[in-house]
């Protein structure tokens, strides 16, 4: 999976039934491997035009659930551009791991300190309380790997409290740990603030927020 260094665009297909999408990925490493490290979370159908609309004017707007019969449509994954010959990964059918899918997201969450019951009928997700592009700065670049010229991708999770402050930082998955996930955590425990997650009774509870943070140089 090489790539010349900065943003790419690959074309998904999650089974034969459903659209294709376009996806953003960065070129990394995966300990001595070439890899693509994808920029935004997927869904196997991607959003419609009325979804992306609602989402560009509202960041957490409902989004229409993903059938069974698509789950169950899911046997392959297809790569398109921009590889020159196209890839095919056979899963076979891919309901079961779906469903295990979600039993393991339900665990991680009661792991997390999160009541899994009161989270799933929230009446408001967690939202930031001010743009999270302010959380760090361009002078948080870490000097080694900006003397290295070494971008980087870290993907978070921020346990988030009823006050919307974060209790705790974690980081899910980095293409670069050594030199940028402590500069990620600590700056984000300092500077992130957020509207807390209401339950179904519109009180303040714990919830999480996940994102992305991208270390890159201007072109």
């Amino acid at each position: 999976m090489k790539r010349p260094a900065g943003l790419d665009e690959a074309r998904v297909r999650f089974g034969a039934a459903l659209p294709e999408q376009a996806v953003p990925f960065y070129p990394s490493m995966v300990g001595k491997y070439p890899a693509w490290s994808f920029a935004q979370d997927m869904r196997v159908r991607p959003l419609s035009d009325a979804e992306t609309a609602a989402r560009a004017v509202q960041e957490d707007a409902p989004l229409a659930p993903i059938s069974e019969e698509e789950k169950a449509s899911v046997t392959a994954i297809d790569i398109g551009r921009p590889l020159r010959r196209p890839l095919r990964l056979h899963t076979g059918s891919m309901k079961a791991s779906f469903a295990a899918m979600d039993a393991c997201t339900d665990e991680l969450l009661t792991h997390w300190g999160i009541d899994v019951v009161r989270h799933k009928t929230r009446s408001r997700p967690v939202t930031p309380a001010d743009s999270p592009g302010i959380w760090l700065k361009s002078e948080d670049y870490p000097s080694a790997m900006q003397q290295m010229g070494q971008p980087g991708i870290v993907q978070f999770r921020l346990t988030v409290d009823e006050k919307g402050i974060p209790a705790a930082c974690h980081i899910q998955q980095s293409t670069n740990p050594e030199g940028f996930d402590r500069t990620v955590c600590e700056k984000l425990m300092r500077r992130a603030r957020f509207v807390p997650a209401l339950d179904k009774d519109g009180k303040p509870m714990t919830s999480y927020y996940r994102d992305t943070v991208h270390f890159m140089f201007p072109n």
